[in-house]
């Protein structure tokens, strides 16, 4: 795969072009078609991941049912944490939206590579403090923020992260059920049905096919709860 792929990757800055060759090889490749399950809750947790291409999926199921905590696209690492966490069981569950390729790394050279370049361990740290951050984030937004709000806020973090220009028009680059995206906001689906459909109503998105069209991208970047 090209260096620039590498070069990208957020842990990797500030690491030398040699030193990020060196690392990259302490990756394997691998190929998921559409659906296919990644690691499933309470498996071990003896890899991490980086995407190539596609988008992965995580969830907890709970009586059953799965309920979608984040997704992840080209450049995140994900499954990271259960590999230095002590317990090394999963936790959440995570599968491929899409056909993804993505590049595999072990525990014993997870491990290895971040006591080797500490330069790599302390961006590994901060993408933690940003992952809580988030999480903090969106507990703030569910305590005191209605549907609407927490749906515009969420379809504003899905168009910074998967957001494309297709022949003029801004979409969002994956495709979410109505429960999915229910789930992201902390909802009903029902609930998040009717808010979709006021905002298709304004003219903020339009939704085909499961594929959100973003027809007013200032309003979904600006917005605050007092609009």
């Amino acid at each position: 795969m090209e260096a620039s792929f590498w070069t990208g990757i957020r842990f990797f800055q500030g690491l030398p072009s040699k030193e990020i060759e060196a690392v990259s090889r302490l990756f394997t490749y691998r190929a998921y078609s559409k659906g296919t399950l990644v690691f499933a809750e309470s498996d071990p947790g003896d890899h991490a991941y980086v995407i190539y291409s596609g988008i992965i999926r995580v969830y907890a199921t709970t009586k059953g049912k799965e309920h979608t905590v984040d997704l992840f696209g080209k450049g995140d690492l994900f499954g990271d944490l259960e590999v230095i966490h002590p317990s090394n069981i999963r936790v959440l569950s995570a599968v491929a939206m899409n056909d993804t390729v993505l590049f595999v790394i072990k525990r014993e050279p997870f491990e290895q590579m971040l006591a080797d370049y500490p330069l790599i361990k302390e961006q590994l740290m901060l993408l933690q403090m940003d992952r809580l951050f988030l999480s903090n984030r969106l507990l703030h937004e569910m305590k005191f923020h209605d549907a609407r709000a927490r749906a515009i806020f969420t379809l504003r973090r899905l168009y910074q992260r998967f957001g494309v220009e297709e022949q003029g028009k801004q979409r969002i680059d994956l495709r979410l059920t109505h429960q999915q995206f229910a789930d992201m906001i902390g909802t009903l689906r029902e609930t998040a049905t009717l808010v979709l459909k006021d905002l298709q109503e304004q003219k903020i998105i339009d939704i085909q096919h499961q594929q959100i069209t973003v027809l007013d991208p200032t309003y979904l970047l600006e917005y605050t709860d007092f609009d």
